[in-house]
């Protein structure tokens, strides 16, 4: 699947980033928190079929680095290159400590775009290799219950998924 993140957009992620009463430094800890579940919801679905593979692995590293594009979370407009350095080196520590999925859906609740959003980026992350193996179906099913997603929200993620999967490989015309 050659679909990109929901989770990506600043203002078009389900994220609530707008906080006129917070301080710039509580601002960039919401955002990085934020952040942070995302990066861990990412990891999980990368290891859905209990392995790390390659095309799974790349994928995530492209997602990360595009948090730090325009128009993402850590844009170079608002963030230096030291900044988004050391931002950069706390989202990759996480794979070490890696967050138990319950409380990757727990920031969630509440938020059902975004929790459609995190369902989505992990449905993108599990049928990368073009098929959804058991372990990968089980993961997303409970996912989709852990979150709050309906099966009707399933079903049209993943039917989106599938138009995007077909639109994406058809012949382009000569």
């Amino acid at each position: 699947m050659g679909m990109t993140s929901k989770l990506l957009s600043l203002q078009n992620s389900g994220y609530d980033w707008q906080s006129e009463t917070a301080t710039t430094r509580e601002n960039l800890q919401k955002r990085m928190r934020h952040i942070a579940m995302v990066v861990h919801l990412w990891l999980h679905a990368e290891q859905a079929d209990g392995y790390r593979k390659m095309p799974e692995h790349k994928k995530v590293l492209e997602f990360i680095q595009r948090l730090f594009e325009e128009g993402s979370f850590f844009p170079p407009s608002e963030f230096n290159r030291e900044d988004r350095e050391r931002i950069l080196s706390e989202l990759l520590a996480g794979k070490k400590n890696l967050l138990p999925l319950e409380e990757v859906c727990q920031y969630v609740q509440g938020k059902p775009e975004l929790a459609k959003n995190f369902f989505y980026d992990a449905c993108i992350l599990a049928g990368l290799d073009g098929r959804i193996m058991t372990k990968e179906s089980h993961f997303l099913y409970e996912l989709a219950g852990a979150l709050g997603i309906t099966q009707e929200d399933r079903k049209n993620i993943f039917s989106s998924l599938l138009d995007k999967e077909k639109t994406g490989k058809q012949k382009k015309p000569s």
